[in-house]
């Protein structure tokens, strides 16, 4: 049991090792390290594939998916809106569905593709 006096839990915590800190040195090896693997994982893979898994593990993908997914929220709103009155689905958000279906499939396709 820890009494008043009893000091060697808090010594033993002050004489415990400082965790290192990660320097932009080590961020930038951990960088080289990462993509001499990947280069080696993809070695002998078609430069197409290699250029879809680039495409598929970018910010940009990522982003451009995500703004998808909210303009596909948006249509559900405005479908919902629509619908409430008993009026039926406009044509142009049952076609906008329909290419972001087939955006969806298309990543889908990409990333089992690239990443398989």
């Amino acid at each position: 049991a820890l009494q008043l006096g009893d000091h060697d839990s808090l010594s033993t915590a002050q004489n415990a090792t400082p965790q290192k800190t990660t320097t932009q040195d080590d961020l930038f090896e951990m960088a080289k390290d990462r993509a001499v693997k990947q280069r080696e994982l993809t070695e002998g893979w078609s430069p197409f594939r290699r250029a879809s898994v680039t495409l598929v593990r970018s910010w940009q993908f990522d982003l451009s998916m995500g703004v998808l997914i909210m303009c596909s929220v948006l249509l559900v709103i405005v479908d919902v809106n629509s619908s409430v009155d008993g009026g039926a689905t406009p044509a142009w958000v049952w076609n906008a569905n329909i290419a972001i279906l087939a955006l969806f499939a298309l990543e889908l396709v990409a990333k089992v593709y690239a990443l398989r």
